[in-house]
């Protein structure tokens, strides 16, 4: 009767894993994590961005809202960008040029597996 008990319990748990995979989770108990860290992202984000074909009269600090999830395998997918310049888009399709090209990040962590979330980062350009 135990061992029965064991494999319904192990059963249940393998479709539990399961079903995480194609889950996105929210709350995690570790944040996905760029590699090098937080310095190391502002690095890649400003050797990569190219401003000089975007055409765009806007001038001053811009903040983006750069929305995108991270999967459990540490992808950047599904990259949306927010931003206060409805006339100009250019900046906001640059920027999510620049985050398709990530390198993978370290997944978020959830009860000690590595699990899909999305995560937002306010971003400032000084424009013009």
């Amino acid at each position: 009767l135990l061992l029965f008990i064991y494999n319904a319990t192990f059963s249940q748990i393998e479709k539990i894993k399961i079903e995480k995979e194609d889950s996105i989770f929210t709350n995690v108990d570790k944040q996905p994590e760029f590699p090098g860290g937080f310095v190391a992202l502002l690095q890649f984000v400003n050797k990569n961005m190219d401003l000089t074909s975007v055409d765009c009269p806007a001038f001053g600090c811009k903040t983006f809202r750069i929305k995108f999830m991270i999967t459990s395998s540490g992808v950047v997918k599904d990259v949306t960008v927010k931003t206060n310049l409805p006339d100009c888009p250019a900046y906001e399709n640059e920027l999510a040029r620049v985050f398709k090209l990530m390198p993978h990040w370290k997944p978020a962590i959830l009860n000690g597996a590595a699990v899909n979330t999305y995560f937002t980062l306010p971003f400032r350009i000084r424009l013009g």
